[in-house]
């Protein structure tokens, strides 16, 4: 990427250190910036962007990460117009298709409608969720009234209690799977309803129209990331993974592979589980390290094929599945 370089053998000082180069390190590299701090973001990675990253099929930019964006998303919406990304809706016009259980149904809205026994329990359920997401702090979650007893049950376990028919729990498992990758049994129900709440709740979570899934970025959404990286140059440093991080009263210093950057702050942006390999000195409270052993990625893929024409629009469909 032209701009930002791969890591040399010099070592550095500057007033802020940033580890990881997706969206949160590289906003927060701008911001600094801005206000005429020196910074150095530094990368693991050959790229940029996080869990955002993109790729061509059949002579098409996709994402081959994250992808939507909602009308609420009103940061990432501010910077992609700041680096001269734009939107296109997605298409959602016609009747969904839903495979289960071997039978092949037709829907539209948001919620299949898979029998009425199901479609009252789904009522009940939604009912029940937003009860309890009413009640979370979205802002500091462990300052939700019952955080400890939410976040010591799994949402599977939750849905058991409620006594969810066969048909509910299988929409709920479709949900965990597509929004946290993983099963409802390996989900906290606090991290759940706190995800819902601060999606703007679950329809809008789910939606396209009005909703999270409404629009894309024509260019890609890891273009955004490119461009800001473009503009911070020599600031991003790739392929070079941080080692250890030791702190004491004069700042802080950053191991790498090819040398030590001295800071006064640094910002850790990576993921609990890709902070594994960081050496702390001092260490982490047990806390922060506890999420390093125990808060999973999720683990979710996709699949592009790409066809002449949109052959199901004619049948009166909008080209969205669920299975």
């Amino acid at each position: 990427m032209s701009g930002s370089r791969k890591s040399d053998s010099s070592d550095t000082t500057v007033d802020v250190v940033i580890v990881g180069a997706g969206f949160a390190g590289l906003s927060a590299a701008e911001r600094l910036v801005s206000t005429g701090r020196s910074v150095l973001v530094v990368e693991g990675r050959d790229r940029v962007g996080g869990r955002s990253f993109s790729g061509e099929v059949a002579g098409v930019k996709v994402d081959l990460g994250a992808t939507w964006v909602a009308r609420r998303h009103t940061a990432i919406r501010d910077l992609a117009d700041r680096m001269g990304c734009t939107t296109t809706g997605q298409f959602d016009r016609g009747r969904n298709v839903l495979w289960m259980a071997g039978r092949r149904r037709t829907y539209s809205g948001t919620i299949p409608k898979v029998s009425p026994a199901v479609l009252v329990d789904m009522a009940r359920m939604q009912r029940a969720v937003n009860k309890l997401v009413a009640t979370i702090d979205v802002n500091a979650a462990w300052d939700t009234p019952g955080a400890g007893r939410l976040d010591a049950i799994s949402f599977g376990e939750w849905l058991d209690r409620k006594c969810a028919l066969p048909g509910t729990r299988a929409l709920m498992t479709i949900v965990s799977k597509v929004q946290w990758g993983c099963t409802p049994g390996d989900v906290s129900l606090l991290h759940v309803m706190r995800y819902i709440r601060a999606a703007g709740g679950l329809n809008h979570m789910l939606d396209v129209e009005g909703g999270a899934n409404e629009d894309r970025f024509v260019e890609t959404t890891q273009e955004i990331a490119k461009r800001v990286a473009e503009r911070l140059g020599d600031r991003v440093r790739l392929e070079t993974p941080v080692r250890r991080i030791t702190q004491d009263d004069h700042g802080v210093t950053v191991r790498t592979d090819s040398g030590e950057i001295r800071a006064g702050y640094a910002i850790v942006t990576a993921a609990p589980a890709h902070r594994a390999t960081i050496e702390f000195e001092p260490a982490l409270p047990e806390q922060a390290e506890g999420l390093v052993r125990t808060w999973r990625m999720g683990v979710l893929s996709k699949a592009f094929v790409a066809y002449e024409k949109p052959f199901w629009r004619a049948d009166g469909c909008s080209g969205e599945a669920v299975t």
